[in-house]
């Protein structure tokens, strides 16, 4: 039998050097105007400003008598907001502002108020609710709503002072302020600054992204619309640009390789020669625009983007060149505003149609897709008049085209022996068992079991049929490829043909 080489090469993750802003001195319209994306508050995040409705018969204080200036410091981050608003006799002047910080490990969070100035019985109060780990959820009347986190807390500081909350450790708190001016019957209150300062730690490991368990991609067609998904544990808006290769390997040239940007929202596609040679322009997805290389074309009609708590859906619509005809490997990746990053993972595949049959012809998998622990999979090889012309036949299943750590199986055609590749790729100490006996093979990422296992020669075709066992050791979304060598040592490339997904 010949052992077949698989070389496997590295693939940066397309990096558009887009992160959010960093926090600046203003007015506290500018942070209302950031939204999901936020602004770098040292090496957190702080985002989701938004004004609440106040009590029945306050006034809303201005948001543009109101001044913010950040402190980006990576382990005592702050913002201070500070307003002008003055109450007099009989008036009440409030503001409910609410907003998220994320991005860093928070373990305790201090509110101050001061600069506040009262005569004759009126008052500053300053109170502060916080969720840790979540978000509000509205539950009117019960304002601010429920905690959908670990934990809540209310701080209450009345004119002047300052309070202490200590949580176990989080990645994510919400919060709302609620600071009120009441000059009372006969008094006053005048101004108010109130700081807001955590304790933040990166002395734990951060938890990069990850690419979201959505089932093995299996498909085919001239065009499809795919949906990925990434998670993010601090949350979506804290993704930074999200890749999507579709390639015959990683290979980020001569592919439709897709980048998306989280804070701008934008799409991009890289240019032929891969991530040296540029990117396409910006698409907003949504729109009646497209983006194009010679691979594929990003239609704006029928593609979204929809963030939702810590997981970002990418639907994207996508058009295939006919020069692009071959089955194509799906990978995928993420990368937070931080630069951790997730790693490349295996989708699937994608046929896109018209490619011509050359022999010997790696035909494909049946099923295309599956998830689980054991099934029998069939695959089917052919040559161009006899299957008896068949020496050996390979199918690999693993994240990517790499013979070590794989479930790795060859069939050897003459003498019906089914062999399982060792963990470390060396075919020389292969196992085997033939066809119609009894007894298994097995590695750390599969078993190879011989009841249930057979083969047909039909003609020209040869169809294996192997009852494979995964390891849960070997988890996650896996590609199989497949080759095949004849008797006259003609051998075919690698054609992926099937993906599925090893359950834990």
């Amino acid at each position: 039998m010949v052992k077949l080489l698989v070389v496997v090469g590295a693939l940066t993750m397309c990096s558009l050097g887009l992160a959010a802003p960093v926090c600046s001195p203003g007015p506290l319209t500018n942070y209302l105007s950031l939204g999901a994306d936020g602004c770098m508050l040292g090496t957190s995040i702080v985002s989701t400003f938004t004004i609440f409705q106040g009590s029945t018969g306050a006034t809303a204080i201005s948001p543009s008598t109101v001044s913010v200036v950040p402190t980006n410091s990576g382990s005592a981050p702050r913002l201070t907001f500070t307003t002008t608003a003055s109450a007099g006799a009989n008036q009440v002047f409030q503001m409910v502002l609410g907003y998220r910080i994320t991005g860093s490990t928070f373990t305790s969070d201090t509110i101050t108020l001061s600069g506040t100035s009262t005569t004759g019985g009126g008052s500053t109060t300053a109170i502060q609710n916080h969720c840790l780990g979540g978000t509000f959820v509205p539950n009117p009347p019960n304002f601010p709503g429920v905690c959908s986190g670990s934990a809540n807390g209310t701080l209450l500081l009345l004119n002047l002072g300052s309070d202490t909350a200590v949580f176990a450790p989080v990645t994510s708190i919400a919060l709302i302020h609620d600071l009120t001016l009441d000059g009372g019957p006969n008094g006053s209150s005048s101004g108010a600054t109130v700081s807001d300062q955590f304790a933040a730690s990166s002395s734990q490991p951060p938890v990069p992204p990850s690419v979201a368990a959505t089932g093995p991609v299996g498909s085919t067609g001239m065009s499809n619309t795919f949906v990925f998904r990434f998670d993010n544990p601090s949350g979506f808006q804290n993704l930074g640009v999200v890749n999507a290769l579709i390639n015959r390997s990683l290979d980020g040239s001569r592919a439709c390789y897709i980048a998306y940007s989280q804070p701008t929202r934008t799409l991009f596609l890289v240019n032929d020669d891969g991530p040296a040679s540029g990117l396409s322009a910006g698409l907003a997805l949504g729109s009646s625009n497209n983006v194009s290389n010679n691979q594929c074309l990003i239609n704006g009609t029928g593609s979204s983007a929809v963030g939702s708590g810590n997981t970002l859906t990418l639907t994207l619509n996508i058009t295939f060149r006919s020069a692009f005809a071959g089955n194509q490997v799906v990978y995928l990746a993420a990368r937070d505003v931080t630069e951790n990053n997730s790693g490349w993972s295996t989708m699937g595949f994608h046929a896109v149609p018209g490619a011509a049959t050359t022999f010997p012809n790696a035909i494909g998998q049946t099923p295309a897709t599956g998830n689980a622990a054991t099934s029998t999979i069939r695959f089917d090889y052919e040559d161009q008049t006899s299957a008896g012309n068949l020496r050996t036949t390979w199918a690999l299943i693993n994240s990517a085209l790499d013979g070590s750590r794989a479930c790795y199986v060859a069939f050897f055609n003459p003498g019906s022996l089914v062999l399982l590749i060792p963990d470390d790729g060396d075919g020389a100490a292969a196992q085997s068992f033939a066809l119609g006996g009894t007894g298994s093979v097995e590695n750390s990422q599969c078993r190879i079991n011989s009841q249930g296992s057979s083969v047909v020669r039909s003609g020209a075709r040869l169809t294996l049929n192997l009852n494979i066992t995964f390891k849960s050791g070997f988890a996650g979304n896996k590609a199989t490829w497949l080759a095949l060598q004849t008797v006259s040592n003609q051998t075919s490339v690698w054609k992926a043909a099937g993906a599925w997904q090893v359950q834990p």
